[in-house]
């Protein structure tokens, strides 16, 4: 197990030397340390990498109380042709972040909810993202502040959690794809009670409700209308295009990618332009494990063979 904890680590590139590595699968058959993210949690120290492998099967709702990174096997690699037909997603329910410092990428999750600071969640597939502020009285005690939301597909809403009066601030949320796989022809995302924070290089496929925020920068963005904001947030170029039946709940990332650039408008606007561009597949820099082959039993003196299977983004 030690030596292939030490293949993981060295094909996984975001992760450190010292970090030890903790695969998980829960598909029935697979010979893996950890068959939920719950155990893996246990045995995790601050620093550590949980390696959560494709499955048909969700692992269910996530509460990370550890700083931890935990790397999943991105999304829609099928339909982008990055892996054969039969691989899986990682999918899990809600995830619930309650210490600061936790980086998440390519999982398919439900909603994140995060109670602390410095989240990075890159290349995962989402509901929503529920920020939490906590209070005495009227005054704000701790905060969930300055997350990194970068490359993700966003069902709907970014919000804080509590009521309207909540604030949070200090967010990057660049480079993602807003309403990408929802059915409804024109959806809305919601975009509110975020201050001092930079919302740009965005693809919205429908209307962008964007309010309640103050001191916020939103540039270089497509969609399909001119949200409304206050005068004290900075609203810079963007790009207005009515995507109406174009796209659709069964278009993958590509799909965007391809019709953005028939716009003319790739390179300087939406989430496949600037300095951190939107890459397609959903799954994580650098190489991916998945799948491990390895038998059950090695006679004494014999060598033990390890077949890994690795994605790489596109």
């Amino acid at each position: 197990m030690k030596r292939l904890l030490i293949l993981t680590a060295v094909l996984v590139s975001m992760v450190s030397a010292q970090a030890t590595v903790l695969r998980v699968n829960n598909i029935e058959g697979i010979d893996a340390p950890y068959k939920t993210i719950d155990a893996a949690l246990l045995d995790a120290v601050s620093g550590d990498t949980i390696m959560v492998e494709g499955s048909p099967t969700s692992y269910g709702t996530i509460t990370i109380e550890k700083s931890i990174t935990m790397i999943g096997s991105g999304y829609w690699q099928v339909k982008n042709g990055i892996m054969a037909e039969g691989a899986n997603a990682t999918f899990t329910n809600n995830v619930i972040v309650k210490v600061p410092n936790v980086t998440i990428h390519g999982i398919d999750m439900g909603y994140l909810y995060l109670y602390d600071d410095n989240c990075v969640v890159t290349r995962c597939k989402l509901s929503g993202i529920y920020y939490n502020v906590e209070k005495d009285g009227s005054t704000i005690v701790k905060s969930s502040d300055n997350s990194v939301i970068s490359q993700c597909v966003i069902r709907g809403k970014i919000t804080v959690y509590g009521g309207t009066s909540n604030r949070t601030s200090g967010h990057q949320i660049t480079n993602n794809i807003f309403n990408g796989d929802t059915q409804v022809e024109n959806p809305t995302a919601e975009i509110i009670q975020l201050d001092n924070s930079y919302i740009a290089y965005n693809t919205f496929r429908g209307k962008l409700a964007f309010g309640s925020c103050s001191a916020t920068s939103v540039e270089y963005n497509l969609w399909s209308e001119e949200p409304s904001s206050s005068s004290s947030n900075s609203v810079g170029t963007n790009q207005i295009h009515n995507f109406g039946k174009l796209l659709t709940k069964d278009s993958t990332d590509k799909d965007f990618y391809e019709h953005e650039g028939t716009l003319d408008l790739r390179d300087t606007f939406g989430a496949f332009a600037g300095d951190n561009p939107y890459v397609i597949s959903g799954i994580p820099t650098g190489p991916v494990i998945t799948d491990i082959e390895m038998p059950t039993t090695v006679e004494k003196g014999s060598k033990l063979n390890v077949t890994l299977k690795v994605a790489v983004s596109k």
